[in-house]
């Protein structure tokens, strides 16, 4: 098994990699690379995402490091089908997130229905972020954590292969009045035309937004990743 793994702070300004997060990442790598490979064992690909998406929500330190813009990653798909709902909402790899988020009382359902994999301290500010500047979502949304969003990519790869993405940049925080948008192409907030629901095999085609927030110190966690990737054979 090879794993691949780049990492950047969540801050901004910030480019080191947090240690702790590392290293609980590689732990949890390390044990399933050292089980023989087996049907049904811990080792395989889907344990060992679902293991790398647990390392991620268990191991963020709890210290304040006083007021941060972070972020979250909002995707759009060009389809929101049955079986695209039943890979975000059951696979194992999200179990992790899907359970924290239910564990603190949070729907990660929303009432849009778009679908929202993001760390529980950080729900609440997100959906005040959205709402103060008045985005629309729908079902073929995904908000998502930037160190989970390979893993939903991941997910839903095994449905349909994602298209090429473009990437909108939203600032958003208490001090600014509005959202100031950085883009190569600003996405479309609409549902998905009504033919692409009946064709199961379309590729999924990505619209990527990051969505910025400033939390209280007293909820705050120190670093997430901007970018990540590993792979596993």
């Amino acid at each position: 098994m090879t794993c691949d793994l780049a990492f950047t702070a969540g801050c901004e300004g910030g480019v080191a990699a947090d240690p702790a997060i590392q290293s609980a990442i590689l732990e949890s790598i390390t044990e399933a690379a050292s089980v023989e490979p087996r049907a049904g064992s811990s080792s395989s690909p889907l344990a060992v995402n679902s293991m790398v998406s647990d390392a991620l929500l268990r191991s963020r330190p709890e210290e304040e490091l006083g007021n941060c813009v972070r972020k979250v990653v909002l995707l759009k798909f060009n389809r929101c089908d049955q079986r695209f709902q039943r890979a975000l909402l059951q696979r194992p790899e999200l179990e992790p997130v899907r359970k924290a988020s239910d564990k603190q009382g949070f729907d990660v359902v929303l009432p849009s229905k778009a679908i929202a994999f993001v760390h529980p301290e950080n729900y609440e500010a997100v959906l005040e972020a959205i709402a103060r500047d008045k985005l629309v979502l729908y079902a073929d949304h995904v908000l998502v954590e930037p160190e989970l969003e390979n893993i939903v990519k991941d997910v839903v790869k095994g449905i349909a292969k994602p298209k090429a993405e473009s990437r909108a940049l939203i600032e958003l925080s208490s001090a600014s009045s509005g959202a100031q948008a950085e883009k190569e192409h600003q996405p479309t907030a609409g549902a998905a035309d009504a033919d692409a629901f009946s064709l199961l095999n379309w590729p999924l085609e990505v619209e990527r937004t990051f969505i910025h927030f400033k939390v209280p110190s007293s909820l705050l966690t120190p670093s997430e990743f901007a970018a990540r990737s590993f792979k596993t054979a």
